[in-house]
C-alpha cells in the first residue's frame, strides 16, 4: 500500500514527516521518501508500535549527498593539518581538530572569558556559527589541545565553477582563547587553521586562500605564513596566498 500524507496531517517521528512525502509499507520496512531522500523503519514501529522508532537515510538527496561528502572531506583537511603540525615539531599528539558543535560552543561559553590584550576578537561565536553559509562546503573549525579549546575558525569554499572546482577558501574568522589561563598553542592558531584551509583547498581543487578582514596589526605575521594584503582605501580587505 502506498499513502501520500495530505498537508492537514500531523502525522510525526523523528524526523517529522513532510506534507510531500510518500511512505510505503511491506513486510518488513516502511520506507519514507522524503524530499529526495529514503528513510527505513521496522514494521512494528510503522505500525504503530511503542517503540521510538529509528529512522535512517537509505537514499539521499544531493545536497545530504553533498554535506556527507564535505563532512568527510573536512575530517581529511583536520588530519592534514594536524600531520601538519606535529611534523613541524609545534604541538604534541594532544591536539585535535574538530567541527564546531553543540559541545564546543558549551565549553567556549564556560572557557573563555576576559579579553585579548590587543581588543581583537571577543566575538559571539554562538551566533557567528548559527549565521554561516547554509551550502555544504563550510568550515566550522574547533582547535583543542586536550580538553583545552584553544581556537576557533569559520571559512567557506566558493561556489563550484562549471569544471567542479572552487576557486577559493576564504577564512572570515579566526580566534585564540583569551588568557589566562596560558593557551597551549599560543602563536599558532592561525598557523594551524591556515593548515585546515589549505587541506580542505586541495580537496576542492581551490586555487587561492584569503583571510577576510584582517587585523592590521598582525599583516607581518600573515605576510611570514605566505600571504600578501590586498588594500582598498587604506584598509586592508583580505589577506591571499596561494594553495
Amino acid at each position: 500500500m502506498i499513502r501520500a500524507y495530505p498537508a492537514s496531517s500531523r502525522t510525526y517521528f523523528p524526523p517529522a514527516l513532510p506534507a510531500d512525502s510518500i511512505r510505503c509499507y511491506a513486510p518488513f520496512i516502511a520506507i519514507t521518501f522524503m524530499r529526495g531522500e529514503v528513510w527505513v523503519e521496522t514494521a512494528d514501529e510503522a505500525d504503530g508500535g511503542e517503540a521510538d522508532a529509528v529512522w535512517r537515510p537509505v537514499l539521499q538527496g544531493r545536497y545530504a549527498r553533498a554535506r556527507t561528502r564535505h563532512a568527510v572531506e573536512r575530517e581529511e583537511a583536520y588530519e592534514f593539518a594536524r600531520e601538519r603540525a606535529l611534523a613541524k615539531g609545534i604541538c604534541g599528539p594532544e591536539l585535535r581538530i574538530t567541527d564546531i558543535d553543540d559541545h564546543t560552543l558549551d565549553v567556549w561559553d564556560r572557557t573563555w572569558v576576559g579579553t585579548h590584550l590587543s581588543g581583537a576578537g571577543k566575538w559571539d561565536w554562538r551566533a557567528l556559527t548559527a549565521r554561516l553559509p547554509h551550502r555544504a562546503a563550510v568550515l566550522p573549525v574547533a582547535v583543542w589541545y586536550g580538553d583545552d579549546l584553544c581556537g576557533l575558525a569559520l571559512g567557506y569554499a566558493s561556489r563550484r565553477r562549471a569544471n567542479g572546482s572552487r576557486h577559493t577558501i576564504t577564512l572570515i574568522h579566526v580566534e585564540r582563547r583569551p588568557e589566562p589561563p596560558p593557551v597551549a598553542l599560543r602563536g599558532h592558531v592561525v598557523w594551524t587553521v591556515t593548515g585546515v584551509a589549505l587541506g580542505y583547498g586541495l580537496a576542492m581543487g581551490a586555487r587561492r586562500l584569503r583571510l577576510r578582514n584582517p587585523d592590521r596589526n598582525l599583516l607581518d605575521y600573515y605576510e611570514s605564513l605566505g600571504f600578501t594584503a590586498v588594500w582598498d582605501g587604506g584598509i586592508p580587505v583580505y589577506c591571499e596566498r596561494e594553495v
